[in-house]
């Protein structure tokens, strides 16, 4: 289908088509136009749209897979990491059936795990990489694997930190093993870095969150009242995130879960009702954003296909999705 539509569609109809691909949606409406030109072609899945009615016929998805997606939240001490298994059908929910955090530092045989927590080696990780890469690669092939996009600095400070400098080797290396497996012929599966900002915008994008800690009652003019703590943004976006990830646990309108991943998904709500201590299982935020890193690029994916298929007639699906992904319920 051709794209020539793009051309009459309004700044705020191209910032949505944007978002719902994960690209930047800032910029002037002629970059905004000649970008979603070249990134809406290059849809890496294809999936089958099948009825509904012949879906159900089918029971849950047991077949073979469209994709196996390995989705990778960038750290050392934090390193997460999903895998969704991909229906060829658009009516039946990805299966997560890897969902785990290693400290990497702590799991590598070819060297002395001491020296990792102080190394800037190139060489120390190198064999980080390849390890943890082998070992995942054993429990499944990916067919994409995604790895969360790391910044050099943060919140616009000069100084770049440490701990920035030894995960963005650890990144780069990464990519050269995928590499390496790919140009020698162990491997033909492709890789993605994916911007973490643009993950966040996707599903909470402009949303607010107040949590039973930043509420606190007050009387003013002797009226009773409620004010919400100030809390930083990236505060806030983490425990929207967090408490999305945990709705989709419990009512199981965005995945399924299988595998291996059944035992984190019980331990993930217990630790965020309190059934269980954080220190049992890690950080719920890492581990909720490979989950919701995977889950974004799919429906990335999808919408390509959408706007490919259905061209204008796309944006009020699109629309109506962009209000709704964020509900946490």
């Amino acid at each position: 289908m051709s794209l020539r539509w793009l051309a009459h569609l309004k700044g705020v109809e191209l910032r949505t088509l944007a978002t719902s691909i994960g690209i930047n949606s800032s910029g002037t409406k002629a970059a905004l136009t000649a970008s979603l030109e070249t990134q809406i072609p290059r849809a890496a899945l294809l999936l089958s749209h099948d009825t509904p009615e012949s879906t159900l016929s089918k029971g849950r998805f047991k077949g073979k897979a469209r994709a196996n997606v390995l989705s990778i939240d960038m750290g050392i001490r934090n390193f997460c990491y999903s895998r969704f298994l991909v229906p060829e059908s658009t009516h039946i929910p990805p299966q997560l059936v890897q969902w785990e955090r290693k400290d990497i530092g702590e799991s590598p045989k070819t060297i002395d795990s001491a020296a990792v927590k102080e190394s800037f080696e190139p060489h120390v990780y190198a064999a980080l990489a390849y390890d943890v890469l082998d070992r995942i690669f054993q429990e499944g092939h990916p067919s994409h694997v995604l790895i969360e996009r790391q910044r050099f600095r943060s919140m616009g400070a000069a100084a770049v930190q440490e701990w920035t400098l030894r995960v963005n080797m650890f990144e780069a290396m990464l990519y050269a093993v995928l590499e390496t497996l790919k140009r020698q012929g162990r491997w033909d599966g492709d890789v993605y870095g994916v911007s973490p900002a643009r993950v966040a915008q996707f599903w909470v994008g402009g949303e607010e969150v107040v949590t039973k800690a930043s509420r606190k009652k007050q009387k003013k003019d002797d009226e009773p009242g409620e004010k919400t703590v100030k809390t930083s943004k990236s505060k806030q976006t983490k425990a929207l995130k967090m408490q999305l990830v945990g709705k989709w646990l419990r009512d199981s309108s965005k995945f399924s879960v299988n595998g291996q991943a059944q035992e984190s998904a019980v331990k993930y709500q217990n630790v965020q009702t309190g059934k269980e201590k954080q220190s049992t299982f890690g950080k719920l935020d890492d581990l909720a954003d490979s989950v919701l890193q995977g889950l974004a690029w799919l429906e990335w994916e999808a919408n390509r296909q959408l706007i490919s298929e259905k061209g204008m007639d796309a944006l009020p699906e699109l629309q109506k999705a962009s209000r709704s992904s964020s509900g946490t319920g």
